[in-house]
């Protein structure tokens, strides 16, 4: 439970900080919500084309 614990505050609150208060920086009070989509819709899109990525080079390199 103590490494959980751990490891959520470690791995969550660097990427909450990065969409909450860069956006801020960014953007202003006006467009915060457009740029965190915009900050989380570019990370979803490396996830996945990170795994798509991934596929490719096992089997080039098999």
């Amino acid at each position: 439970m103590t490494f959980l614990v751990l490891g959520g505050f470690f791995l969550y609150s660097p990427y909450s900080m990065s969409a909450g208060c860069l956006s801020l920086d960014i953007a202003g009070t006006k467009g915060a919500g457009n740029c965190t989509g915009i900050i989380d819709g570019v990370g979803y899109f490396g996830g996945a084309f990170a795994a798509w990525g991934a596929g490719v080079m096992s089997d080039k390199l098999r």
